[in-house]
C-alpha cells in the first residue's frame, strides 16, 4: 500500500504541464526549478530552498505551484549552474505567502535593476538576502512598507545607482 502511494505521488508529480497551482512546490519534477522543503510541524511546509535549473522567466506556471504555500516563512532561489541564474525577483512567494514570509533569499542570480515596489508591504519579512546577484541600481520604492525588516544584504553586487527613496516606509 505504502510503496502503491509513492508510486501515485511521483506520478501526480511527473511530467505535467505545470498548468496551475495542482503542481506540488516540494516535488518538481521536469520543470525549470526543483524545490527542497521543511516541514516543521509535519503538515505544511514552511521552507523551500529552490534552485533554477533551466532557463525561467516570472510568468512561467510552475510559480502557481507556491499558491498552495501560502505558510512559507523561508523561501531561498539560487542558481544550479552558470548560464541558468534567475534575471528577475520571483514575486511568487512575495504574493502568495506575503503574510508569513520572515526570510527572502536570491544568491547567483543576475537581477541587475531592483524595480519600484519590487519588495512591498510583506509585513513579517525580517531577513531579505540579495547577495551576488549582479545588482546595479536600486530603483525609488524598490524596498518600501517593510515594517519588520532588520537586515537587507546586498553584498558582492555592482551597485552603481541607489535612488532616492529606494528604501521607503
Amino acid at each position: 500500500m505504502t510503496i502503491a502511494f509513492v508510486i501515485l505521488l511521483a506520478n501526480g508529480a511527473v511530467q505535467g504541464s505545470a498548468e496551475g497551482s495542482d503542481l506540488p512546490l516540494c516535488n518538481l519534477i521536469n520543470q525549470p526549478i526543483y524545490c527542497s522543503c521543511e516541514q516543521d510541524d509535519g503538515i505544511r511546509t514552511d521552507k523551500a530552498n529552490c534552485y533554477v535549473i533551466q532557463e525561467i522567466d516570472n510568468d512561467d506556471p510552475v510559480f502557481k505551484a507556491f499558491a498552495a504555500e501560502e505558510h512559507l516563512t523561508y523561501v531561498a532561489f539560487s542558481s544550479f549552474g552558470g548560464k541558468k541564474q534567475l534575471n528577475f525577483v520571483p514575486d511568487a512567494p512575495l504574493l502568495y505567502s506575503k503574510n508569513t514570509l520572515q526570510q527572502y533569499k536570491i544568491s547567483q542570480g543576475d537581477l541587475g535593476i531592483i524595480r519600484s515596489n519590487t519588495f512591498f508591504e510583506v509585513p513579517k519579512l525580517v531577513l531579505l538576502s540579495l547577495d551576488s546577484n549582479e545588482i546595479t541600481d536600486l530603483e525609488s520604492h524598490a524596498f518600501s512598507n517593510l515594517p519588520s525588516l532588520k537586515k537587507l544584504e546586498l553584498g558582492d553586487n555592482q551597485l552603481k545607482i541607489i535612488r532616492a527613496g529606494a528604501l521607503y516606509e
